[in-house]
């Protein structure tokens, strides 16, 4: 098979259609955590907002970069302490985990129904087939 051309695979590579995971991900779903529990602890986080405040200008300088990645990774992680902190008392600890096996499942569900419901005919005119 010869490669496509190198506008189709740009137009392809930089849609919303292609999953993307990576170290990134997790690393800034870190970051979300650390930043609810830096919050419910009292303790100042300047020094985490201005590194998430430097990295989320980084996609603008940098266009290769998967800011939605990152976007994912934060939100989960803020959802998930959030989770923890909340049913943190001994009566809530019991659901402290089916709690967060929803958030996964919820999270594998949207990513199920994003990419069921995405046109084929765009695909294909991406891909020209």
């Amino acid at each position: 098979l010869a490669s496509p051309p190198q506008s189709i695979v740009e137009t392809y590579t930089s849609s919303w259609l292609i999953p993307t995971v990576g170290a990134s991900g997790a690393v800034f779903g870190l970051f979300g955590a650390l930043l609810v529990f830096l919050r419910h602890l009292g303790r100042p986080a300047r020094g985490l907002i201005v590194l998430l405040a430097i990295n989320g200008f980084l996609p603008v300088v940098f266009p290769n970069i998967a800011w939605q990645v990152h976007l994912g990774g934060f939100i989960t992680g803020l959802v998930l302490a959030t989770v923890m902190v909340q049913l943190r008392q001994r009566p809530a600890l019991s659901v402290q985990w089916p709690a967060i096996a929803l958030v996964a499942a919820v999270i594998v569900g949207l990513a199920m129904w994003r990419y069921a419901t995405v046109d084929d005919a765009y695909v294909r005119s991406l891909l020209r087939i």
